[in-house]
This record gives C-alpha cells, sequence and structure tokens, in this order.
C-alpha cells in the first residue's frame, strides 16, 4: 500500500509509529526520522527554527532500521547511523565525534559533506570494541554542523534506544577463539549465539556438537589422566553404580534394553514366516 510521507507529518510520535507498525503500516524506516522529531517536540527538545541546522541521530542497520532495544547483536560487522537535518543545513560541513557516555572517552571521529536532510553512516565496529576497556558500553555522537552542536539528552526510553548504541563485548568472544585457534570452542559460542546452543530451549546443558573423544585426547593434561585411570572404574562399585544407571535410562525411555539371543531369534523367525 502506497503511503504519503506529508500525510503522517504533523504530530507523529513514536507511540503513533508503533501503533502504525502493529497493523502492518508506515515500514519504511523515514517514519522513524517523523517519530524522532515528534518525541523531541513533546519533550520541548526541538523547535522548527529556521536557522536550526540539526534535527537529531538515530543508530541503526544498513537498511536504516532502528536497533532493537538499541543493542548491537551477534554477527553484525558495521554499525550505521542516520544523521537527520534541515534543509539549512545542506552542503554544509558536519562533524561527527563518537564517544563513550560512561568514560567521556572520544572514539571515533569523522567529517562528512551534508547532500541531504538523511545521511547514512557507516562506522566501523572493531574500532568501538578495541578502543574500549569496559566489557559493557554505551556509545553516543556529538554532532556539529557551523557552531550548532548537538548530543543526547532525551530522557524518553525510545529515543535513548535511538541515540544509545549498547555493546557487549561478549559478542566478540568467537573472533578472539578464532584468533587463538581455539576452532571448536568458536564454533560452539556461535551455535550458542545463533540460539542452537540446545535441543530445546528449556534445557540449561549445551549441545557439544563439535567435540568427541579422540579431540579430548589431543590435550596432554587429558590423555594423562585418561591413561592412569583408564581400568580405575571396573570395580566392583563402580559396576553397580553404572548399572543403576542405565536402568533408570531403560525406566525413562532413553534407551531399549537388548533382548536376549534366543528371543531375537525366534522374534527373526516370526517375521519370516509372516
Amino acid at each position: 500500500m502506497f503511503i504519503h510521507f506529508s500525510k503522517y507529518q504533523k504530530n507523529m510520535t513514536s507511540e503513533k509509529l508503533a501503533e502504525f507498525r502493529a497493523k502492518g503500516m508506515l515500514l519504511d524506516p523515514k517514519f522513524d526520522r517523523l517519530a524522532v522529531i515528534g518525541d523531541k517536540k513533546k519533550e520541548k527538545l526541538f523547535n522548527f527554527d529556521k536557522n536550526k541546522y540539526i534535527i537529531g541521530y538515530m543508530w541503526c542497520d544498513k537498511d536504516g532500521n532502528s536497533l532493537k532495544n538499541g543493542c548491537v547483536t551477534f554477527n553484525q560487522k558495521n554499525i550505521f547511523s542516520t544523521f537527520n537535518f534541515t534543509e539549512n543545513a545542506l552542503k554544509k560541513n558536519c562533524d561527527i565525534t563518537i564517544y563513550s557516555s560512561d568514560t567521556n572517552e572520544e572514539i571515533i571521529k569523522k567529517k562528512i559533506k551534508i547532500t541531504k536532510i538523511d545521511e547514512l553512516i557507516e562506522l566501523d565496529l572493531n574500532k568501538l570494541f578495541q578502543k574500549s576497556n569496559l566489557l559493557i558500553n554505551n556509545f553516543k555522537i556529538k554532532v556539529t554542523v557551523d557552531k550548532e552542536k548537538y548530543s543526547s539528552t532525551s530522557n524518553s526510553e525510545i529515543i535513548k534506544n535511538w541515540e544509545v548504541l549498547k555493546i557487549h563485548y561478549v559478542i566478540f568472544i568467537p573472533e578472539i577463539m578464532n584468533k587463538l585457534k581455539w576452532y571448536n570452542a568458536e564454533k560452539v559460542q556461535k551455535e550458542w549465539f545463533n540460539n542452537n546452543g540446545s535441543n530445546y530451549p528449556w534445557e540449561s546443558e549445551p549441545r557439544l556438537n563439535f567435540y568427541d573423544f579422540n579431540w579430548a585426547l589431543e590435550f596432554d593434561r587429558f590423555k594423562k589422566h585418561f591413561n592412569k585411570n583408564f581400568d580405575t572404574w571396573k570395580s566392583e562399585k563402580s559396576i553397580n553404580s553404572l548399572k543403576v544407571e542405565i536402568h533408570k535410562m531403560i525406566k525413562e525411555k532413553y534407551v531399549i534394553k537388548p533382548l536376549p539371543i534366543q528371543r531375537l531369534h525366534s522374534e527373526y523367525l516370526k517375521m519370516t514366516i509372516n
């Protein structure tokens, strides 16, 4: 369905936008900009001054869609931000500074020439990772056009999710494991991040699809302990304990108890006769 952009310009807010999208309408990212303006007008953070240049910005994906809860997700290599300007800002220079709102350290500086009112800028996620010492970090952007400056000051949770980028560095663990050549650990960690870490969501134990006994024997410490204790399991106590566990598995139908050889033979004869 074709939607007239101008029809929804007046009094658009993030709440109204959420209602429309729940009905399958206004899915184009450009309507996020209207909602940003509407929310800021509501908080009296923005007014349409003819000399104003900057409306705001929003962390987003490559298609201009806002990030869920403002968080970077696993497998996301780069991060984007869309900057919203008034027409007065066209052809002017803009200085962009990305900084940690936790430490105030400036991480990335960038200068752009404004060619349209919605500028989508790609930023290097690895730089944010490499220059931070925190496990969880929040990033904001300072925007400057001429002498006008803009930074995130909103108290709205919705606007915070647009303007504050949250990075939990645990998502980079598979890359670190790869660099250390821990390839099996990397595969398991990726499975976990992709929600494939267990057979069912309610299971607490992860699947270990990439591990086998031969892999474990590659490690000297494990191999030494294994060789030392190879025959110790044959004690009467161990065998009785093993029997208890096998009976439990049969009772809970995890395994089927093998039939005696005579019975197997008779069952086979019945099948062949029939």
